[in-house]
């Protein structure tokens, strides 16, 4: 039987590099040469009737679909989505798939990708082979920030060469990226962050949510840009700050009319306070005031929430009093508010992760233990302190440690050993060595259907793993 439909790379097939960790992006074009119009699925959405393989050199070829899309955005048990419009004669359709939202990238190497379409009615077309090289990420900073302000999305800023990328996906199974693009040029080091949302857009759709602030900081310069979801840059900014040269960017907010707030911490040792740099939409910098803190303060964070609640927490040099003050535009005299007091082990993490009715945090406190560590996490708000549970990592050093909350009164540890390899459990379960390298980040989150670990590093890239259930 003759096929009707040709499918072909619509951007001519040539080799194309993978990137650890930045988006692979698969131009296909799909044309009737059929007699007159025929019923087909669409292209622009993952389905059963289209499939992407992928082949290492001299191995088996894994073929890719619409149930893998959809397993990495979270959901399993379905096949995509088949949308079926009238293709006429001679008529084409194009679109773009990345294939990072369908799996994540093989080992570096070099691999042959095709694509593959179905016709309702069971005829099938297939691209030619085209080179693929995975390469290493080459990563030179990274940072994340989860944005609540639409769903729930975990946005990464990823440097490497001379620009920052954006990475967003579902904050519930970030495996799988929803967007990815380049949103600004960087000096090539420094520290680069993503602007948390501090609002719930009220438009529908949501399209506040979908514009990001990337921003970097190095050599006494502030710069960054802010990008809509399809990669197209609406601001811009690099400009001196005027700071000491110690000061360090604490993690920025963004608002709902696209300005930016970036704080940057000033300490002395004998004094501390928190500068907030002001980006209007249009890219102008200014200060917007000054905030101070305890000479003793360390470990200084900033959580923003949708309801529009900004706070800078700290804990105090003894590193078991966990403390925090609404964010100000103004020198404040304010009393820092307690919400953690232990009185052995350390506070090793902890970060804001509800502001309404006061702030609640999630706060990671670790005893030492012959030979071994005891982390227990602590659920902090105003009613006082809740253990979820703790954990015992007894096989070397943990130079980092991250939590998640899991519902109901649960919570999930990433933790990264003294080799540079990432760790997860429940609180209620085993470590799991998950066999990722994280050098620069990491973190974990609480899926539907498992814990997610993720890792950053500056040769693998952006990798994830799925703890126990």
């Amino acid at each position: 039987m003759t096929t009707l439909v040709e499918l072909t790379w619509a951007d001519g097939g040539a080799p194309l590099p993978w990137i650890v960790g930045l988006p692979l992006r698969l131009a296909l074009r799909l044309t009737s040469t059929s007699a007159g119009a025929r019923l087909m699925v669409r292209l622009e959405e993952p389905s059963k009737h289209l499939s992407f393989g992928l082949t290492p050199d001299g191995g088996v070829t894994r073929w890719l679909t619409g149930r893998d899309w959809m397993a990495l955005a979270g959901d399993p048990t379905h096949e995509g989505v088949a949308i079926v419009d009238a293709l006429p004669a001679g008529g084409r359709w194009e679109a773009v798939h990345a294939l990072d939202a369908y799996t994540e990238p093989p080992p570096a190497g070099r691999y042959a990708v095709r694509a593959r379409y179905l016709t309702p009615d069971g005829e099938a077309a297939e691209t030619d082979d085209r080179v693929v090289e995975v390469a290493s990420a080459g990563f030179a900073a990274s940072a994340s920030a989860v944005v609540e302000s639409s769903g729930r999305y975990l946005t990464h800023a990823l440097a490497t060469g001379d620009a920052v990328w954006l990475r967003v996906a579902s904050g519930a199974s970030p495996q799988g990226a929803t967007f990815g693009f380049p949103a600004c040029r960087w000096p090539g080091g420094g520290a680069v962050a993503v602007a948390q949302h501090a609002f719930s857009p009220r438009s529908d759709p949501p399209v506040e949510a979908f514009r990001y602030w990337a921003v970097w900081h190095a050599d006494g310069r502030l710069g960054g840009a802010r990008a809509t979801h399809q990669g197209a840059v609406e601001a811009t900014f690099d400009a001196p700050h005027g700071l000491h040269a110690g000061a360090r960017m604490l993690e920025p907010v963004q608002f709902e009319d696209g300005s930016l707030r970036v704080p940057m911490l000033e300490s002395s040792g004998v004094a501390a306070r928190v500068v907030w740099v002001h980006v209007s939409p249009d890219g102008q910098l200014s200060y917007a005031g000054t905030q101070d803190l305890p000479a003793d303060a360390e470990l200084v964070r900033v959580s923003a929430f949708a309801n529009g609640v900004v706070v800078v927490l700290w804990v105090d040099h003894t590193r078991r009093v966990v403390q925090g003050l609404p964010a100000r535009t103004a020198a404040t005299s304010e009393a820092p508010r307690e919400l953690a007091r232990f009185e052995e082990g350390e506070v090793l993490w902890f970060d804001a992760i509800d502001g309404r009715g006061g702030v609640t945090a999630l706060v990671v406190q670790g005893e030492a233990l012959p030979r071994a560590q005891r982390l227990r996490v602590w659920r902090a708000a105003p009613s006082g302190l809740e253990a979820l549970g703790e954990a015992v990592w007894d096989r070397g050093f943990a130079t980092a440690v991250r939590a998640a909350e899991i519902a109901p009164g649960g919570a999930a540890l990433a933790l990264r050993d003294d080799r540079g390899g990432l760790h997860l459990t429940r609180l209620d379960g085993a470590w799991e060595a998950t066999g990722v390298a994280c050098g620069l980040d990491l973190g974990v989150t609480a899926g539907p259907y498992a814990v997610i670990g993720w890792g950053v590093d500056a040769v693998h890239g952006l990798r994830f793993s799925t703890g126990g259930p």
